[in-house]
């Protein structure tokens, strides 16, 4: 059975994103480089991905690996270098396509975590749904009829048997990102902007590795609570700088 806490937080980790989703667009429609600053942000997540993709021939399909020190690594490296190399690429034609005001870097984020949230929401509700469907015992009538009797266990299994810190993390995780990928994008604008465009990339690199790696290397020694910790920590200490940089500087 899945508990009504699993329910619960199922139905927050949802509610959240859709907030922030229909939230971000509520409060900034009328800001005036919303619609480009969302576009370009879009065009870089395509970018991003497609980098990605690239990046991952040599270590094969990662999402196959076994989740362990090396996985947080290797998915640390290739997310960093292909967030930096599109960015690098969007950025600089952006920034002469249109005036950039201090909220263009958060329109860029945005753009570039449309996708992920939409993923993240249609995995949620599907398990949400499935949680349900679990519950009044009718788990295989909600799944594709090829699958087999011992996929279908598997899968409940899965979703039972998942601690509940495994789906608030999901939540925590999309949040970590867009803190950090808007920070990102921020020391790349700022790198345009100064012509100090290589070094800025660098930091940003960085920044996104260790937001990736650090989950990979931690959970693998089994210490969610230690995990969570320095995550937060670290975006925390990100977002303030981040902060510092939007709002008590000239965009």
């Amino acid at each position: 059975m899945v508990s009504p806490l699993k329910f619960v937080i199922l139905g927050f980790s949802i509610l959240a994103l859709l907030g922030w989703l229909l939230g971000y667009y509520i409060k900034m429609r009328k800001e005036e480089t919303i619609v480009k600053g969302v576009m370009w942000g879009v065009l870089s997540y395509f970018l991003m991905n497609i980098i990605f993709a690239v990046a991952q021939i040599p270590f094969g399909d990662i999402t196959k690996m076994t989740f362990g020190p090396q996985y947080g690594m290797i998915w640390g490296i290739m997310s960093a270098v292909a967030f930096t190399l599109a960015s690098i690429i969007v950025v600089p034609i952006a920034y002469k396509k249109f005036k950039f005001t201090k909220w263009t870097t958060t329109h860029l984020s945005f753009g570039l975590m449309i996708f992920f949230v939409a993923s993240t929401l249609s995995t949620l509700t599907n398990i949400f749904m499935f949680g349900f469907a679990i519950n009044k015992g009718t788990a295989a009538t909600v799944l594709n009829p090829s699958f087999t009797p011992e996929q279908v266990a598997n899968l409940v299994n899965e979703v039972v048997n998942n601690p509940n810190f495994y789906y608030a993390n999901i939540l925590l995780s999309r949040i970590y990102e867009y803190i950090i990928y808007t920070a990102g994008f921020a020391l790349i604008i700022r790198g345009v902007r100064e012509d100090k465009l290589l070094p800025n990339a660098a930091i940003a690199l960085v920044l996104v590795f260790i937001n990736v790696a650090i989950t990979g290397l931690l959970f693998n020694l089994n210490m969610p609570i230690l995990t969570e910790i320095l995550r937060f920590a670290f975006a925390a200490f990100v977002g303030f700088k981040l902060y510092q940089e939007l709002f008590t500087k000239k965009a």
